[in-house]
């Protein structure tokens, strides 16, 4: 599966309403509420395909794509995203052009490498990928 920043994935694209989806993947294995935050869309759904999460509202279809990368084997500006470490993430940012802020979240153990411009986080634990979300140019606006 190809990540296609500000587009979704080669195969599911932001906008695409549940019906669309369902036709895709078929029925997810769970729907899971998100809760409500001001300043987002309302009514968010997670819908798990596992090893995908598809974030969704009514109003606005998909609006983030997560893939986790030991299983859903992402690629992203033609290089695969499996077994990645940190320093392999680093180097495909700079390479890849994007004109992008880089901000780093850190957790315990885990931590996230966000790329504002280009509505991608990496997840990283340990120094290896976990997963990366690409979410829609519009993921913040709310109904």
């Amino acid at each position: 599966m190809e990540i296609l920043p500000g587009e979704g994935t080669d195969i599911i694209k932001f906008g695409m309403n549940h019906e669309k989806v369902e036709a895709l993947l078929g029925k997810p294995k769970k729907v899971m509420p998100y809760d409500d935050t001001p300043g987002y869309p309302q009514d968010r759904e997670i819908w798990d395909y596992w090893p995908l999460e598809i974030l969704m509202t009514p109003a606005h279809g998909v609006t983030s794509i997560t893939a986790y990368c030991e299983a859903a084997e992402p690629r992203l500006w033609g290089h695969s995203l499996a077994d990645c470490k940190a320093d392999t993430i680093t180097r495909l940012i700079n390479q890849s052009g994007e004109k992008n802020e880089i901000n780093e979240h850190s957790y315990v153990d885990e931590y996230d490498i966000y790329l504002p411009a280009a509505g991608l986080i990496f997840n990283l634990m340990d120094d290896e990928l976990v997963s990366i979300e690409v979410m829609s140019p519009h993921w913040q606006s709310p109904d």
